[in-house]
């Protein structure tokens, strides 16, 4: 099930953060203030009563950006992150959300073919880096 994260689900996803994205600051009050903006969202899956994901994305001038997907390392290769892109790709086009677009490291060749798999192709490179990675920009075709 596919629904809004909580105040009591903050802690719980700053880990999985940490986890995955060691270079972000996770900080509780901080995905706390993101919650509460209006154009951004934040939806956990949660089965039997288990947090398996997040996914974090926004809509800002009829663009939507996907900021996160996370699945927890047991539960990978299920479907359950796909399921959660398939779930954000419709909450923006519903929103009419022009393009949708997100950012991925050029080596991390499992999210990317996530993303493939889902309709997304990689647009170009960007001179920014993360921790010392190539980022490119991925949209959704």
């Amino acid at each position: 099930m596919i629904s809004s994260i909580e105040e009591k689900d903050l802690k719980e996803i700053s880990e999985l953060i940490l986890e995955e994205f060691p270079y972000v600051e996770p900080f509780k009050e901080k995905l706390g203030q993101r919650i509460n903006e209006k154009k951004v969202f934040v939806f956990k899956l949660v089965e039997e009563k288990e947090l398996i994901g997040f996914i974090d994305f926004q809509l800002r001038k009829g663009i939507g950006r996907i900021n996160a997907v996370t699945v927890k390392k047991d539960f990978r290769r299920k479907g359950y992150g796909s399921e959660l892109l398939k779930f954000a790709v419709d909450f923006l086009k519903e929103r009419n959300a022009e393009r949708i677009t997100l950012l991925v490291k050029k080596e991390n060749l499992d999210a990317k073919k996530l993303y493939e798999r889902n309709g997304f192709r990689v647009k170009r490179e960007l001179e920014k880096r993360i921790d010392d990675s190539v980022i490119e920009e991925m949209e959704l075709m």
